[in-house]
């Protein structure tokens, strides 16, 4: 796998090492254009019950790895309360998704799969998942271990944003 991109003037520091801003525009050019490969590519193995979009698969994978609010799952999505809103709404008449109050808050509503909805998930990252094993395939070792190795290090900035944000909301709360 080349990388050509990076290889270019302006990609690179005095030292030759990849720049910060070749990096940030490489991640912003690949990672949509694979996920829409992939998302392409699963639409052909997805369960026929699954009818929705793209956001409602975000949804339904979300769901399937732990419990939100609408706004925490709107916030996780990077889209509006009441986008998130209507799309749950269709979820709930299809049988996938359930609301319940907040036992402590009842102005808080919870969201969760119903059993059909799970099943669905599941299916759905099976499929998910072989898409894009079959996408990798092609890759020596030396390139899959350069993804694993790109991810731990995206994962970790992922985990060290989690904890500053914890720690802004303790505070915020402590106030």
């Amino acid at each position: 796998m080349t990388n050509t991109t990076l290889e270019q003037p302006g990609h690179e520091t005095a030292t030759g090492a990849p720049s910060v801003e070749g990096a940030a525009e490489r991640l912003l050019r690949v990672f949509p254009r694979m996920f829409k490969h992939l998302m392409g590519e699963v639409r052909g193995d997805l369960p026929h019950a699954y009818p929705g979009g793209e956001t409602q698969f975000r949804i339904l994978h979300a769901l399937y790895h732990r419990e939100y609010t609408l706004g925490e799952l709107a916030e996780r999505m990077e889209v509006s309360a009441p986008t998130v809103s209507r799309m749950i709404d269709t979820l709930v008449e299809r049988g996938y998704v359930a609301r319940y109050p907040d036992a402590a808050d009842r102005r808080k509503v919870w969201l969760r799969l119903t059993e059909a909805g799970h099943a669905l998930a599941g299916d759905m990252e099976g499929c998910f998942h072989q898409a894009v094993a079959r996408f990798l395939q092609p890759l020596g070792g030396q390139d899959l271990t350069a993804i694993i190795t790109a991810c731990d290090a995206l994962e970790s900035l992922l985990v060290s944003s989690r904890t500053k944000e914890s720690k802004l909301e303790l505070r915020e709360d402590q106030n």
